[in-house]
C-alpha cells in the first residue's frame, strides 16, 4: 500500500509540490530568524555607541576630579561658575589675568555644548537634587534616576517621534574620593549615586543601517529560494520521467508472471484441499488437548493422574509441578501427594480386594511434614491407552480447618458465657419467634426452656407491654441496636421489671435474619433507688438539723460568750486597782478562754457550712484565687519573713469560696508551723493528670511531723502540738478534708520531722455541670 501511495504521488506531481512547500518554509524560517538577530544587534549597536560616547566624557570628568579641578582664563564663553562653592574658585596671575576653576560638572556641560554643535548629540548631566537649575532632570531622566536608586545600572530606550525616533541612554554617577573636595560639605559619601549623565541621539542613521542590512538579507534569501527551487523542479521532473519508463516495463513482466502463476495456483489448490482435510482432524485433536491442558494448568489446586496398578503419577498439572518439581512424574502418589512413607488406605484396600475399585471417593488427611490439611477428591477413569487410572484433586484446606476450629472454640465460649452469665439471653428469628434462651432467662421467668422456645415475647407479658414488644420488633429493620424497659410476667404471675439491650442480626446479603437481646432484672435496681430516695430524705433531715445547730451556735452560744468578754473587759478597766495580781490573772485567763471558745464555735460553723451553705460548681481559676489568698495572708507572711510562691495552677469546676478556704487553710498551716531559725517558704503547684484529674501540692520547709499521725491530723479538734507552742483550734485540716470530700477528691500528706511537709489534693477537673 505504501508503494501505491508513492506511485500516485509521483504520477500527479504531488512530490514536487511538497518539496517546494518544505523549501519555502525553510527559507521563511531562516529569514525570520535573521530579522530577529538584526533587531537585537540594532539595539546593541545603539547601546555600544552611547556607552562609548559617555565613557569618554566620564573619563574626562575623572581626570578633572583627580586634579582637583582645572583653571582656565575667564572669557566670554567661560565665566566663573556661580554654583561652585570653593574657596579658590578664582585665581589672579601676576600679570593681572583672572583664572576660574572648571570642576567636572562645569567641564561636562561645556563638552556637551561642543559635542552637540559638532555631532548633534545631546549630553546632559542631572541629579534629583541639582545645584544648577540647568541640571534639573526631565521626566525620563527622573524615572531613570529612581531606577538607579533601586539597583539598575543603566537605562536605554527608543522614543519614537516624527523624525524617525531618538535613542536615550543614561548611566549613574557614583561619588568617588576625588568628588569629596567639592561635595563633602553637602553630605556626600563614597559609593552613593549622586546623579546621572544621559545622552540622546537620533535613531535615523541606525534605522537606515538596519533597513539596508534587512534588504540585503531578503535579497539573498529570495535568490537562494528561486535558485534551489529551480533545481528541485528539474530534479523531480527527471525522476518522474525515469519512473514512467520503468513502470511500463514492470507492467509487461507482471502480465507474464500472472498467467504462469494462475496455472500453478490451480494445481496447488487441489493439493491443499486434500491436506486441509487431514490438518483439520489433527487441529481438532490438538486444540482439544491444549484446552484441557490450559484448563488443568489454570486450576489453583493440584490435579494428578495415577496408574491404578502401580500407583505412580503419569500426569501432574502446573500447580502440582510448581509445588513439588518436574521430577514427580513416575513417582508413587502417596510419596508426592501425602509425603508419606507408604501407600494410603485406598491403595492398600484395592490391593487386598483384588477387584474393581470404588469409582469415586473423597477424604481428608494431615501432612505430617508441614502440618497442612488437604482434601482429596478421586475418580476412576480409563486412560487414552486403555489403562485404568485415577484422576484426583488435592486442595489445601489448612485455613478452613483452622477457621472451623476457631469457630468451634468461639461457639464453645459463646455457650459458656450464655450459660454462666447472670443476665438473660433471648434470641428471636425474623418472625419474632424464640430460637434460643439461656438458663438465666428461664430462671428469671420461672419457665423451662421448652416452654419458651417457638413463642413470641409478648406471650410472657400483658397487653400494654406486648404493644411495646411489637413496636420494638418493627424497629429491627431500621435500627441496629436498641435499649428499652419493659415489664415481663413470671410463671408465678408476678411482674418482673426488665431492661432489654437488643441487637439486630443480618445475613450476608444485608437482610434481617433475626435479633437477640440481653435481659437485665431491674428489681434490685428499683429497690436500690427506693433506698437511695430514703437516704436522700434522711440526709435532708440531717442537713436541716445541722442548719438548726448552726443557727443555735451563731446566736445562742455566741451571745453569752460576747457578754463574758465584755464584762471581763469592764472589770479589768474599772476595777483593776481593787483586784490583786491573782485576780487580774484569773480575768485574763477567762478572757483568753472565751476568745478560744468563740474561735472554736466559728470553726465549727465553717465546718458545717461546707455542706449546708454550698455553692454550685463553676469554673474557677486557681491561679487568680491563689493571688487573693496571698493578699489575705500578706500580714502573716510579712511577720514571719516568709515567702509564698505558686505556679502551674489550672482552671477547674469547683465551689469558689470553698476552694479559697482550702488553699488559705493549707498555706496558713505552712506559715504557722515553721522552724524558728528559718523563714517559711511555701510552694503551691499544680498540674492536670491523664485521667481528667487535677493535682494540687502545697509544700513547705517547716517543722514537719511523724507520718504515723497522717490520718489523725484531718480529724476535728486534733492537734499534734500544745496551744502554748502554736495557736489554733484543730479544725483547719478537718475543714479541708470535708471540702475535698464534697468535691469528690482526696487529700493526702507526706512529711518528715524537721524537714517539711507536702499536702497533695487530687480533684476532678470537671463535674459535668453539678
Amino acid at each position: 500500500m505504501t508503494k501505491r501511495i508513492f506511485e500516485d504521488c509521483l504520477s500527479k506531481n504531488i512530490w514536487l509540490v511538497i518539496t517546494l512547500l518544505l523549501w519555502t518554509v525553510v527559507v521563511t524560517v531562516s529569514a525570520g530568524l535573521n530579522y530577529l538577530s538584526f533587531r537585537h544587534n540594532f539595539t546593541d549597536m545603539a547601546r555600544h555607541y552611547a556607552q562609548g560616547t559617555l565613557r569618554l566624557i566620564i573619563d574626562a570628568r575623572l581626570w578633572n576630579a583627580n586634579h582637583g579641578g582645572v583653571y582656565v582664563l575667564v572669557s566670554e564663553s567661560t565665566k566663573p561658575n556661580p554654583y561652585l562653592k570653593h574657596p579658590r574658585r578664582e585665581l589672579f596671575t601676576t600679570g593681572g589675568q583672572t583664572l576660574t576653576m572648571v570642576n567636572p560638572a562645569f567641564m561636562t556641560r561645556q563638552i556637551a555644548e561642543i559635542t552637540n554643535r559638532s555631532t548633534g548629540l545631546l549630553v546632559h548631566i542631572t541629579s534629583l537634587r541639582p545645584l544648577n537649575p540647568a541640571n534639573t532632570p526631565d521626566d525620563w531622566e527622573r524615572f531613570a534616576l529612581e531606577e538607579f536608586g533601586r539597583g539598575n545600572k543603566e537605562k536605554l530606550e527608543l522614543i519614537n517621534d516624527d523624525q524617525g525616533g531618538v535613542f536615550r541612554y543614561m548611566v549613574p554617577l557614583v561619588t568617588t574620593q576625588a568628588c569629596l573636595a567639592c561635595h563633602a560639605k553637602d553630605g556626600a559619601r563614597i559609593g552613593e549615586i549622586r546623579g546621572g549623565i544621559s545622552v540622546a541621539f537620533s535613531a535615523s542613521p541606525h534605522f537606515a543601517m538596519l533597513h539596508g542590512s534587512l534588504r540585503n538579507m531578503l535579497a539573498g534569501h529570495l535568490l537562494a529560494f528561486f535558485l534551489v527551487g529551480g533545481i528541485i523542479i528539474l530534479l523531480i521532473r527527471g525522476l518522474r520521467g525515469q519512473w514512467l519508463t520503468n513502470r511500463c516495463l514492470l507492467v509487461e513482466q507482471e502480465t507474464a508472471i500472472k498467467s504462469r502463476t494462475e496455472a500453478l495456483v490451480e494445481n496447488t489448490q487441489r493439493l491443499e484441499e486434500e491436506v486441509a482435510i487431514r490438518k483439520n482432524a489433527e487441529n481438532t485433536l490438538r486444540q482439544t488437548h491444549e484446552v484441557l491442558v490450559v484448563v488443568l494448568d489454570s486450576m489453583p489446586f493440584s490435579v494428578y493422574v495415577t496408574d491404578m496398578r502401580t500407583h505412580r503419577i503419569i500426569y501432574a498439572n502446573r500447580f502440582l509441578r510448581a509445588r513439588h518439581g518436574e521430577e514427580i512424574i513416575g513417582q508413587p502418589c502417596w510419596r508426592v501427594i501425602q509425603q508419606a512413607d507408604g501407600p494410603c488406605f485406598f491403595c492398600l484396600r484395592q490391593e487386598n480386594k483384588g477387584k474393581e475399585p470404588e469409582k469415586n471417593h473423597a477424604w481428608e488427611f494431615k501432612n505430617q511434614t508441614n502440618d497442612e490439611w488437604y482434601s482429596l477428591q478421586e475418580t476412576d477413569i480409563r486412560w487414552h491407552d486403555g489403562r485404568q487410572v485415577r484422576l484426583g484433586t488435592a486442595t489445601e484446606i489448612t485455613e478452613q480447618r483452622q477457621t472451623a476450629d476457631r469457630l468451634r472454640e468461639q461457639m464453645a465460649k459463646y455457650h459458656t458465657i450464655l450459660s454462666t452469665t447472670t443476665e438473660g439471653f433471648w434470641e428471636l428469628d425474623v418472625e419474632g419467634r424464640t430460637v434460643a434462651v439461656n438458663e438465666a432467662l428461664c430462671a428469671m421467668l420461672g419457665y423451662g426452656r421448652e416452654d419458651i422456645m417457638g413463642k413470641r415475647p409478648d406471650a410472657f407479658t400483658d397487653e400494654a407491654n406486648g404493644a411495646i414488644f411489637a413496636e420494638q420488633l418493627a424497629m429491627r429493620s431500621v435500627s441496629m441496636n436498641r435499649a428499652y424497659n419493659i415489664c415481663l410476667r413470671t410463671r408465678a404471675g408476678e411482674e418482673l421489671p426488665c431492661r432489654f439491650h437488643t441487637t439486630s442480626l443480618r445475613d450476608h446479603q444485608g437482610n434481617l435474619s433475626g435479633s437477640f437481646a440481653f435481659v437485665s432484672d431491674l428489681s434490685e435496681l428499683l429497690q436500690m433507688r427506693g433506698s437511695a430516695a430514703r437516704y436522700a430524705m434522711e440526709l435532708e433531715r440531717s442537713n436541716r438539723e445541722l442548719q438548726d445547730f448552726a443557727y443555735i451556735a451563731s446566736h445562742d452560744l455566741q451571745e453569752p460568750l460576747r457578754k463574758v468578754v465584755a464584762f471581763s473587759d469592764r472589770l479589768l478597766a474599772g476595777y483593776a486597782a481593787v483586784l490583786d495580781d491573782r485576780g487580774r490573772d484569773y480575768m485574763e485567763r477567762m478572757q483568753r478562754a472565751a476568745l478560744r471558745m468563740q474561735r472554736l464555735i466559728e470553726e465549727l460553723l465553717n465546718y458545717s457550712r461546707v455542706t449546708s451553705k454550698a455553692l454550685p460548681f463553676l469554673p474557677v481559676n486557681l491561679d487568680e484565687l491563689m493571688a487573693e489568698v496571698h493578699e489575705d495572708l500578706e500580714r502573716r507572711i510579712h511577720e514571719t519573713g516568709g515567702e509564698v510562691v505558686w505556679e502551674g495552677l489550672p482552671v477547674i469546676e469547683a465551689d469558689r469560696l470553698q476552694m479559697k478556704s482550702l488553699l488559705q487553710n493549707l498555706v496558713a498551716n505552712a506559715l504557722k508551723f515553721h522552724r524558728p531559725d528559718e523563714p517559711p517558704r511555701v510552694l503551691v503547684s499544680g498540674n492536670i493528670c491523664a485521667d481528667d484529674q487535677v493535682e494540687i501540692r502545697v509544700t513547705d520547709n517547716g517543722i514537719g511531723f511523724d507520718e504515723k499521725y497522717s490520718n489523725r491530723i484531718f480529724r476535728p479538734f486534733q492537734r499534734l502540738h500544745g496551744r502554748e507552742e502554736y495557736e489554733g483550734t484543730g479544725m483547719g485540716l478537718a475543714i479541708c478534708r470535708k471540702i475535698v470530700d464534697r468535691h469528690r477528691g482526696r487529700i493526702t500528706v507526706t512529711s518528715t520531722s524537721g524537714q517539711g511537709t507536702t499536702f497533695t489534693v487530687v480533684l476532678p477537673e470537671k463535674h459535668n455541670g453539678e
